[in-house]
């Protein structure tokens, strides 16, 4: 028998069925938690001493953050080429995001012709992964009920031919990524950064900074509004939002006085919760095609079906539960003039 395989993108898998104390997260005690990763956010004192503090040279700080994360880039690129795993494929799409989210932060400063055309190739770098991550993701999960009958082994079994299969189709496709594009628009922007060091105050540039990241977490907040918990779409257009507005945090953290690790890691844990469900949906959906393609019936398909269903209900009340800490991120942006820190 197979054994289900830890993934780095989804290394706890939270379920009340599952849970224990010590995990990130865990049935009865998951408002705790979330409060426990933002209390720090909560000192007034705290907030007040960092409300609208910018520290650093923002532009000197996003040109050599901009070399430093194209590199990372290519690194990873050229480790997937070489070794299609599920860690190589899970860091370059890490960085294939930070980097585009560095990207949306340059275009409030240098406008978007100069990175439209690295954004477009970053974004066809990532859909190269996007039917592999899903069945890797979908692995860890089935992996974790195997208990539940023959059906449950025989829906593992056909995953693992998806994902051999897939693997193969990937690395091809991968393999012709060319970073030329990529490297030749962000030499331009680096280029034009050292150029507006003339043209922009330190003061200027944090008031874009700061007003890029709040636009990014108003995207958030209205799209919260919007969730339905029917509908899957919902979810996952917040989580994308949210997922840019937590990058661009991290981009931006050495200019942030706020932006501690504990805020940080609270960022990724909200992120998490929805990713869940995204996950939950989209195994659903595989589970049912597959039960359909063969005609499976009988106690043990009734079992996953419902296992899925309750556990996605599970993930849908946490979330529930903890998506009013949302507002709390907002004070790791502050509000009021921008001063300059020395």
């Amino acid at each position: 028998m197979n054994k289900p395989r830890v993934l780095c993108s989804r290394a706890n898998f939270f379920s009340p069925y599952n849970a224990k104390k010590g995990s990130m997260i865990w049935m009865g005690d998951s408002k705790r938690v979330m409060r426990g990763r933002t209390a720090d956010v909560d000192a007034g004192s705290d907030h007040e001493r960092f409300r609208g503090f910018l520290i650093g040279d923002g532009l000197k700080h996003l040109e050599s953050l901009l070399k430093a994360q194209s590199e990372r880039y290519q690194k990873r690129l050229k480790r997937c080429q070489e070794n299609v795993s599920e860690q190589a494929v899970h860091k370059s799409r890490m960085e294939t995001r930070r980097l585009l989210s560095i990207l949306e932060v340059l275009d409030a400063i240098l406008g978007d012709h100069l990175i439209k055309k690295a954004h477009r190739a970053l974004k066809r770098h990532l859909n190269t992964f996007d039917e592999l991550r899903d069945t890797q993701v979908q692995l860890l999960y089935v992996g974790k009920m195997l208990s539940l009958g023959s059906v449950a082994r025989r829906f593992q079994i056909g995953l693992l031919k998806r994902e051999k299969k897939q693997t193969a189709s990937t690395r091809k496709r991968i393999k012709r990524v060319k970073t030329k594009l990529v490297r030749k628009s962000i030499t331009r922007a680096r280029e034009a950064l050292i150029k507006e060091h003339g043209r922009l105050t330190s003061k200027q540039v944090g008031v874009v900074l700061l007003r890029t990241l709040n636009r990014a977490f108003t995207r958030v907040e209205r799209l919260k509004t919007r969730i339905d918990p029917a509908e899957a779409a919902t979810i996952h257009r917040t989580r994308v939002a949210f997922k840019m507005f937590r990058y661009m945090v991290e981009a931006l953290a050495p200019l942030l006085p706020g932006a501690t690790k504990s805020r940080l890691a609270a960022l990724h844990d909200y992120q998490t919760v929805m990713g869940d469900i995204q996950d939950l949906d989209v195994l659903s959906a595989a589970f049912e095609t597959f039960l359909q393609e063969h005609e499976f019936t009988g106690e043990s398909a009734f079992q996953i079906r419902d296992e899925l269903a309750r556990r996605r209900q599970w993930s849908m009340r946490h979330f529930v539960d903890t998506a009013e800490t949302l507002h709390e991120f907002k004070l790791l942006l502050g509000s009021g003039p921008v001063r300059q820190g020395r």
